[in-house]
């Protein structure tokens, strides 16, 4: 499954990188329906779970590997394009993943979550967007805890995942997490750059709240609460102040 791992400091790097990545990107603005990307959400993980029942673990990885490939090459094009180069050598992106391996998974999951992200959150009311993250972060808790689906397409997709305790120096953050979060700190940040990094800084402040806890309490645990939680409530105190 495509993620940031590694130690601490290093998945808060390629995080922050990726917010930063977000509200950097200059998407078109609109009105985007925060239901339609919600809807995408549930379509993809029903397709995903009917993969696992259909085809081998393998397979499924493979196939998710070559996904990646073509959304790292997309988003570096677009990058490319903004600084008015040759869009045609983002061809370089995919070769570099293939040939690093798992040492660019956390660059590969960075450049797309922020790119794809600050796209999405740019044509989107910064308020669809606080409420696309609640929606999501619900959603995450309730796929997690109750249908405990998310583990179902985790340990299928990813050969190391455990729902055991986890190493105290290891960790594991889904690129929705990534995303999710990226979208509402480039929603804020079109509408007042100030609110954008507030919202940038906030995401990070969840983030180390998630690792405080899960220090304390091993777990497999549904991250995108705990870090949409410190973003929706300075959005809401800074929409009421202003």
């Amino acid at each position: 499954m495509l993620a940031l791992r590694g130690n601490r400091k290093e998945i808060a790097a390629w995080y922050f990188i990726a917010l930063l990545l977000s509200i950097a990107v200059e998407g078109e603005g609109g009105t985007a329906n925060p239901f339609h990307f919600f809807f995408l959400i549930l379509i993809s993980t029903l397709l995903m779970l009917l993969a696992i029942k259909l085809f081998a673990p393998i397979l499924i990885r493979r196939l998710l590997f070559v996904l990646e490939l073509a959304f790292l090459t997309l988003a570096f094009a677009y990058l490319l394009s903004s600084f008015s180069l040759p869009w045609y050598l983002s061809i370089v992106a995919p070769i570099v993943r293939i040939t690093a391996g798992e040492r660019a998974e956390n660059a590969s999951v960075a450049v797309i979550a922020g790119v794809l992200a600050g796209l999405v959150g740019k044509g989107m009311h910064p308020g669809d967007a606080a409420l696309l993250l609640s929606i999501t972060a619900v959603y995450d808790f309730i796929a997690v805890f109750i249908t405990g689906h998310m583990k179902t397409i985790a340990r299928a997709v990813s050969p190391s995942f455990s729902e055991g305790p986890v190493s105290s120096d290891r960790y594991s953050l889904g690129s929705g997490d990534v995303a999710l979060p990226a979208v509402m700190a480039s929603a804020a940040f079109k509408a007042a750059p100030v609110v954008g990094m507030v919202s940038t800084l906030a995401a990070m402040v969840g983030l180390v709240l998630l690792f405080v806890y899960v220090s304390r309490k091993p777990g497999i645990l549904p991250a995108l609460p705990f870090i949409a939680f410190p973003q929706l409530m300075m959005y809401v105190l800074l929409s009421y102040l202003r």
